[in-house]
């Protein structure tokens, strides 16, 4: 049923992470690293990186479960979670493969 903007939320599989390193070099770490699935890096620059995740609290847990066995230093983490614009488009996608 899609009756909220929180029930629209869950039609979206993926969200943005954006994380800020210490060090250049931790950019780099993560470059060369295999990324656990579902994940995968959008663009970075700098010292920043934003990456695309699924969008769950188990996602998120699992990807700073991997900076820390990866021993990623970072500075800042910020979540990017779907607007209610992706969603709509999500769902003009689905209805328009769906003719």
């Amino acid at each position: 049923v899609i009756d909220s903007p929180k029930n629209l939320l869950k039609l979206v599989k993926t969200q943005e992470v954006s994380i800020t390193f210490r060090k250049f070099m931790e950019i780099n770490k993560l470059i060369s690293t295999t990324l656990p699935d579902g994940m995968s890096i959008k663009h970075h620059e700098g010292k920043n990186m934003t990456l695309i995740i699924p969008y769950s609290t188990q996602a998120l847990k699992n990807f700073l479960s991997f900076l820390d066995r990866e021993k990623v230093e970072y500075l800042d983490i910020h979540l990017n979670p779907p607007s209610l614009e992706e969603v709509f488009i999500e769902l003009a996608k689905k209805k328009h493969t769906h003719l």
